[in-house]
């Protein structure tokens, strides 16, 4: 895993380091200790939560990190992320666990993989009662823990909503057609208005785990104005410029903004529609690809 730290955190800067610690501990090495090492994952999920800091993870779903202004691409305008890149640390190589949604959100909340924890595929598998989850450890703890999510495969029937007080999955009333039988996403606006209105009833000294997820670069591609003008040709990028315009509001909120939040957006997996050799693949023999092989991801920290 390739690491760019922001130019003041060198190795003589201990606090950057030993909050970048228990980042990579809680939302990177957590799957080491959970597939087997002997360190308990509840020792580091324990020593996160003895110095309080509230966590806000960002999950951006379909992202690809060759479209993304912090590693070098100008095919969308993504300052905030950007922003986020240059006051943080950056992961130049990151490695998904699998090709698909549920799974690879199951594998950030329990550091296991789909082999493991079950979830291998979106809409069919259902997370296990008896796995835990850093919402369900963290809540342990003291935290408020609540989670907004902007698709269907993600809705709280598939079990992903252990551990988190309130689990917001409510895609219905955010639609402009809610008498349709089946709707299957919702705006990263609505997504950020709802974690918003969440944050706003926060108390002042509560600390939190906050994951709020982002589906608008997923097919099909329709960015609202103006990005759908801006990017008439490239909707894929105007998609992501728009994302990145309510990751930029989310974190102007008081309670995102403080010396106390860790902030991390990750990549859940890239968009794979034109690799057309995964798609000819079926399902198990995917799945060892991936673990065998590793399938690109990326994450931007700040501490």
């Amino acid at each position: 895993m390739k690491v760019r730290r922001r130019p003041d955190s060198g190795p003589g800067n201990g606090r950057l380091n030993g909050r970048l610690l228990l980042v990579i501990l809680c939302l990177a090495g957590f799957v080491a200790c959970s597939e087997g090492a002997s360190e308990d994952p509840r020792a580091t999920v324990g020593a996160i939560a003895q110095g309080r800091p509230s966590i806000f993870l960002i999950t951006l779903d379909t992202t690809r990190a060759d479209h993304l202004g912090p590693y070098g691409s100008e095919e969308a305008e993504t300052p905030i992320l950007s922003a986020l890149a240059e006051d943080g640390i950056v992961f130049e190589q990151a490695v998904a666990v699998a090709s698909v949604t549920a799974p690879t959100h199951a594998s950030l909340l329990t550091g296991l993989y789909p082999r493991r924890h079950g979830l291998r595929d979106n809409l069919t598998h259902h997370l296990g009662d008896d796995i835990p989850t850093l919402a369900e450890w963290l809540s342990a703890a003291g935290y408020r823990t609540a989670a907004f999510v902007s698709a269907i495969v993600l809705e709280s029937r598939y079990g992903l909503d252990q551990g988190f007080e309130v689990y917001d999955d409510d895609l219905r009333s955010a639609s402009a057609n809610p008498s349709m039988r089946m709707i299957t996403e919702r705006s990263a606006q609505a997504t950020a208005d709802r974690a918003l209105a969440w944050l706003d009833a926060l108390g002042e000294d509560e600390p939190y785990l906050l994951w709020v997820h982002f589906y608008d670069p997923h097919l099909p591609y329709s960015p609202p104005s103006p990005w759908a003008e801006k990017y008439r040709e490239r909707p894929y990028d105007g998609e992501i410029a728009y994302m990145d315009s309510q990751v930029g509001r989310l974190l102007q909120h008081p309670r995102a903004a403080g010396d106390d939040v860790m902030v991390a957006a990750i990549g859940d997996h890239e968009e794979l529609q034109e690799r057309l050799e995964f798609q000819e693949k079926q399902r198990e023999d995917l799945d060892k690809a991936i673990e065998d092989e590793g399938l690109d991801s990326r994450i931007v920290l700040q501490v």
